[in-house]
């Protein structure tokens, strides 16, 4: 943690102006019920609301569990909890007092493992009225529960007690919180959170065979033509009896045959290199429109292959020579994801592997080849060439000695000859390299894909142990009460001090990542953290930015102002009534700006209800307990403050009613 909280504003900066780079939101049923849900089913939903930071929902969820009947001691161990949430007596509303005390009144009958833990919670709250006396066996009997609900008691609990109580539970609570803040590899997972489900590995189709259907009559028809006026011309030379031009005709047979070989793998190779697209000349690039999916692809690739450098290559240079590939693959991505529910994010996986891919191909030498170059001997050129240089000289020996000895004859032949061999040529070449290219198509997709699953299944698996939303919360909420600490010791206050205190988790300017799961408040990957603390002489106000991924507080600002300075406070809703901004005015003239949640927060995902979710967002994020805090200072001062010590008492238990 970042000790350095020396410097002081005149007014707190907590603009959440914030242009994401990536949201995800998580598909996962983990805040979700049901109206006809099992009670059990509830119960659970409501212990990971309550340890995911929403505490008001996690009561309701109590709430219906005991009204259906199934109030045990667990259930009404975990109703305690969420009451009374990082909230003191104080902080308390008319009615939750009421339900405070009804439950109170309740005795704990039955004999399981939570009988204890609610005993202690009834015993804690029994302290209220006694906070100068001995708590020793109380402490000692904390110490005995289960770890579970131990924690769980320091963690919900702790500002629920006054005095030396309060202030033995908060050392307590800080032990368990500088164990817990890295707990879990922290460090090493909470990135994982901000990452979508990767979509699946996908390539490209390969085009079908473009082979017209009657070529190959057509290449049988000009072959037949060819050979047949061929073979007529050498009758010609033996029947006139030109031995020498006889065997000139033999060798421009076989280089013909040669040529014709080696020459087919020589023009697929040709043909194959074409459409790699690795031409170094500059891309002209069309962009997309700005924000789209092609947009964010393009993005992408443009940052990873700007990444991953070979060793001791210029960037510059790299990025052009490596244009025509890029541009291939960047278009291969945009096609074949390009549908409403894959987004960018989801495949940078992808992207990142290809960057990578292309980086090691350059290294070996290996970027431009394919899988047909196996077939491809190193002599194909010049066999190639050799044949057309027997082809050639034996070709015009053999005609001269035809044209000599029958020139009608032999003028028909050549014409036959020639054309019908040019049309076989071509047509035979199409055909062959239309089949070689898509056969090698096929193998190199089969390569591709099984290369991208392997990559697919990596990166899965280096995501399987991504936190949880709990996870997410319990990191966050110690982070908080660090803050709190240190902004307690800075002022050299004891918790017992606080009369109230509020937080507010806002994204910090500048947040590049957030993500959440279905009902669940957004998490970011940088927040700026408010604290306010309500004491006798005033408003401790203290905030700090907080890297959640590198777990560092950096730009710490404090300010101090009487309860009297502050002329009026405005709260700005949003279209579901929730508080979205705050703005205090103090007297001297100084805004405050506190920042609450922004429209983008409360924006449902389809299927949401969005009061649902706007409620869960302002739970977790502390809103409802800062604007009540904010407007009771604004609007009646220090009789606030008189006025909330006057709940003081509210713990201990009612007596009984004699009718009962």
């Amino acid at each position: 943690m970042n000790d350095d909280f020396t410097s002081a504003t005149n007014v707190a900066d907590g603009s959440a102006t914030v242009g994401f780079q990536a949201h995800t939101v998580h598909e996962v049923s983990f805040y979700q019920v049901a109206p006809d849900d099992p009670p059990e089913k509830k119960y659970q939903t409501g212990v990971r609301c309550l340890a995911g930071g929403i505490p008001t929902r996690a009561r309701l969820l109590f709430e219906h569990v005991i009204a259906g009947g199934h109030g045990t001691s667990k259930v009404r161990f975990h109703w305690f909890l969420a009451l009374l949430s990082d909230r003191s007596l104080h902080d308390l509303a008319a009615q939750d007092t009421t339900a405070l005390r009804a439950a109170r009144n309740q005795p704990v009958r039955d004999d399981d493992e939570y009988a204890d833990g609610l005993r202690i919670v009834h015993r804690l709250l029994d302290a209220v009225s006694t906070p100068h006396a001995d708590h020793g066996p109380l402490l000692k009997d904390l110490d005995r529960l289960p770890p579970d609900q131990h924690d769980k008691i320091l963690r919900h609990l702790h500002l629920v007690i006054d005095g030396p109580l309060q202030d033995q539970l908060w050392r307590l609570e800080i032990s368990r919180v500088l164990t817990r803040r890295l707990a879990a590899d922290r460090q090493q997972r909470v990135w994982k959170f901000f990452q979508p489900v990767p979509a699946g590995p996908r390539v490209a189709p390969v085009p079908p065979n473009a082979t017209q259907p009657g070529a190959h009559l057509l290449a049988w028809v000009a072959t037949s033509v060819f050979a047949a006026a061929a073979l007529h011309l050498g009758w010609i030379l033996v029947q006139h009896g030109a031995v020498g031009a006889a065997v000139a005709w033999l060798v421009a047979a076989g280089g013909g045959y040669v040529a014709a070989w080696q020459g087919r793998e020589w023009g697929i190779r040709a043909y194959r290199s074409s459409t790699l697209g690795h031409d170094h000349r500059p891309w002209h690039r069309t962009q997309p429109p700005p924000g789209g999916f092609a947009h964010q692809v393009d993005n992408l690739f443009q940052h990873y292959f700007a990444r991953y450098l070979p060793y001791g290559q210029d960037r510059h240079t790299w990025m052009q020579r490596t244009e025509g590939v890029r541009k291939e693959l960047r278009d291969e991505v945009v096609e074949i994801y390009r549908e409403q529910r894959v987004t960018a994010p989801q495949v940078a996986w992808l992207i990142r592997y290809l960057a990578g891919d292309v980086r090691s191909r350059w290294e070996q030498g290996t970027l431009f080849a394919r899988q047909d170059d196996a077939h491809a001997r190193p002599g194909n050129g010049g066999a190639a060439a050799l044949g057309l240089a027997a082809l050639g000289v034996g070709g015009l020996w053999t005609a001269a000695a035809a044209m000599a000895v029958a020139p009608l004859a032999g003028l028909t032949t050549l014409v036959l000859l020639l054309g019908g061999g040019a049309l076989a040529a071509r047509t035979w070449l199409h055909i062959l390299v239309e089949e070689r290219r898509h056969a090698a198509d096929l193998l190199d997709r089969e390569r591709r894909l099984a290369d991208r699953q392997a990559a697919f299944q990596r990166w899965c698996a280096k995501l399987a142990d991504k936190p949880d939303d709990t996870e997410m919360a319990a990191w966050l909420e110690c982070d908080r009460k660090l803050l709190m600490d240190e902004t307690l010791r800075h002022y050299q206050l004891k918790p017992s001090d606080v009369i109230a205190h509020a937080f507010v988790d806002a994204p910090a300017p500048g947040n590049r990542k957030r993500a959440r799961v279905r009902y669940g408040p957004w998490r970011y990957s940088r927040y700026r953290i408010l604290l306010f603390l309500l004491t006798r002489d005033g408003v401790r106000q203290a905030s700090a930015e907080l890297d959640f991924e590198r777990i560092l507080f950096s730009r710490p600002e404090r300010m101090n102002y009487r309860f009297e300075a502050v002329s009026h406070v405005r709260v700005v809703a949003s279209d579901v009534g929730h508080p979205r901004h705050v703005t205090l005015r103090l007297v001297g003239g100084d805004m405050i700006e506190v920042p609450l949640s922004d429209e983008e927060a409360e924006r449902p995902e389809p299927g949401e209800d969005v009061r649902l979710l706007s409620g869960v967002v302002l739970d977790a994020s502390g809103v409802r307990r800062t604007v009540h805090v904010l407007e009771g200072i604004a609007a009646e001062g220090k009789e606030w403050i008189h006025r909330q010590f006057a709940l003081a008492g509210v713990g201990a238990a009612a007596p009984p009613d004699p009718a009962s």
